[in-house]
């Protein structure tokens, strides 16, 4: 017979369990939703492009808040303010063009980005995300190897009622035009690309963290069957500061070997398409040159045409109205730029940049998150999950958690298979 004492320690025990997994669950339900759930919505808003993610994420930030699980940060809220009253400002110079989802959009954005906890760890966070990508990798392995065997490697799209399902999006992609083989996009993600920088993001992880050999090679094969050059890009400038601010200048020789042994195989693997996707931006219709060239010569029209045009922009959901006549696609800057002009888009990213910035992750995992930020649409649904679940909602409150400096100690060594030399610990402490 158990004693009175034993069942109140179990009791607590237990409620303290409870408490701990409704904790995770308000913070990293954006993750989830923008992972596991990114291509459900929710009627009718799946075909204005609008996922599950939006709804989710404002009733969890909103379920924080009310429980105390949350509490607003006065940092980022007066900067969410500012902002705001900033671009209201401006829109009141364009009052003949005006769309309010647009406004919309930055307000529950915004609001979420101004909101912050301390039960969830930074260090749990990023624990939480290597898993998820890690298995979302290796579906979207398997995803690629079952169309060879004339399995339907994409039952989402062919098995959930599309006015279920998020529209606007290329979900599957050709390798390339006429193609029978199609691009990986990790079986639940939107598409190749947003999956390609999961993968890319999973590996900066790995590295800053316990530098697992079989993590790596898993997100590495997922990154490749990706076919996708955003991942690659997010990758790259993350290396970059990787290798400069832990001197990790073996790196190259390590990255120059893989692509030494990848280059035979170039063919057969159809590595060659990545390849050739350098080219891209210099072709009128491909995604490179809707991202980086098109919108240059919207702004050129449109924008810096006078002096008070480029202060102010061209009002909010401009950019959409004009993107289709020239093909450009809806990048962060290019958008916000284009439609607050430089006043409102400059302190627009300096919200952005401290909400990002500003918390415990690593320094390399906080750039590469700003890399994904500028490579995606200003409110992509990928981007604010990102930042919410993984940079702001765990460990940022208080002013002892914004001054504590980032810790570079060694992670305890496993016996659990090979590890690379691990840099930075992904530390308790909020910086």
């Amino acid at each position: 017979m158990s004693s009175p004492a034993g069942s109140k320690t179990a009791h607590l025990a237990g409620s303290g369990a409870a408490r701990r997994s409704l904790d995770e669950a308000i913070v990293f339900a954006p993750l989830v939703a923008a992972t596991f759930l990114a291509k459900l919505c929710l009627p009718p808003l799946g075909e204005r492009g609008i996922g599950i993610l939006y709804p989710i994420m404002a009733a969890a930030w909103s379920l924080g808040v009310a429980t105390g699980r949350l509490k607003f940060d006065t940092r980022p809220l007066l900067l969410f303010f500012l902002t705001l009253t900033t671009l209201c400002g401006l829109q009141l110079a364009h009052s003949a063009v005006f769309s309010p989802s647009s406004f919309l959009f930055f307000i529950v954005v915004g609001l979420s980005y101004s909101v912050s906890g301390d039960r969830v760890t930074s260090r749990s966070a990023m624990k939480m995300f290597s898993d998820v990508a890690t298995l979302i990798a290796l579906l979207g392995i398997v995803q690629f190897a079952l169309q060879f065997v004339h399995v339907d490697g994409f039952p989402i799209e062919h098995l959930v009622p599309e006015r279920f399902r998020l529209q606007r999006y290329n979900n599957i992609a050709p390798l390339q035009w006429g193609s029978d083989i199609f691009k990986s996009n990790g079986l639940v993600m939107i598409e190749p690309s947003v999956f390609s920088q999961m993968c890319a993001l999973g590996i900066v992880l790995e590295l800053v963290g316990r530098g697992r050999i079989s993590r790596l090679a898993i997100l590495i094969a997922a990154l490749l069957v990706s076919y996708s050059g955003t991942g690659l890009v997010v990758l790259g400038v993350a290396l970059s500061v990787y290798i400069v601010q832990f001197k990790r200048w073996k790196l190259v020789l390590y990255m120059a070997l893989l692509l030494a042994l990848l280059l035979p195989f170039a063919e057969p693997l159809h590595l060659d398409r990545t390849l050739m996707r350098t080219h891209e931006i210099e072709a009128s219709g491909s995604s490179g040159y809707a991202r980086f060239v098109a919108w240059r010569q919207m702004f050129a029209d449109h924008l810096w045409v006078d002096f008070g045009t480029a202060l102010t922009g061209n009002g909010a959901g401009t950019f959409g109205a004009l993107a289709f006549e020239s093909g450009a696609a809806e990048m962060s800057f290019s958008k916000i730029i284009f439609e607050f002009g430089l006043l409102g888009g400059g302190i627009y990213f300096a919200f952005i940049l401290y909400c990002f910035l500003a918390n415990a992750a690593p320094l390399v995992f906080r750039v590469a998150v700003c890399v994904t930020f500028l490579m995606n649409g200003a409110y992509d649904p990928w981007v604010p999950a990102l930042a919410t679940s993984l940079l702001i909602w765990p460990g940022r409150s208080g002013a002892s958690a914004r001054a504590a400096p980032e810790r570079s100690r060694p992670l305890p060594r496993h016996d659990a298979g090979p590890r690379l030399e691990v840099i930075e610990r992904l530390g308790d402490t909020p910086c």
